[in-house]
């Protein structure tokens, strides 16, 4: 009955960990939540003339591009940035917690099934080779 026991057991702590896992990652994904930050970009400021330009104004983009200094080119906010690489991470960790729950999940079901062996015959005996088979064929005689 213990088997049965720690199969239960292993089965409910595998699907908790999953169904955690899951509203983690719907929280996350339908932004009601915020990931763990990992990744903090922080933004620099630069100082001069072309420092700061309106990425609509194809003008000051010119301006950036003929100075040649492509650092001042913040076409997609850092903030941004660093959001979605947070996200991707806690994405994959919470999908590792998944499959953790998982195969905890699996090895509860596995000892909850009855294992039944089935056998046909119960004594063991052996056969022995007739002599034919043993004994070796002369290639002579298949010619004549």
């Amino acid at each position: 009955m213990s088997e049965k026991l720690t199969g239960y057991i292993l089965l409910g702590i595998g699907a908790v960990v999953m169904i955690i896992a899951l509203i983690q990652i719907l929280s996350i994904m339908s932004s009601s939540n915020v990931p763990v930050v990992i990744f903090k970009i922080s933004e620099t400021t630069s100082s001069g003339s072309n420092g700061s330009f309106n990425p609509l104004d194809p003008s000051s983009l010119l301006d950036s591009l003929n100075s040649g200094d492509l650092s001042s080119l913040n076409l997609i906010d850092p903030k941004v940035i660093a959001n979605l690489l947070n996200i991707i991470v806690y994405y994959l960790i919470m999908q590792f917690l998944m499959g953790f729950g998982y195969k905890i999940a699996s090895l509860g079901i596995q000892l909850l099934r009855p294992i039944n062996v089935n056998m046909k015959n119960r004594d063991l005996t052996t056969e022995e080779t007739p002599k034919e088979v043993l004994t070796p064929r002369n290639p002579e005689d298949e010619f004549n």
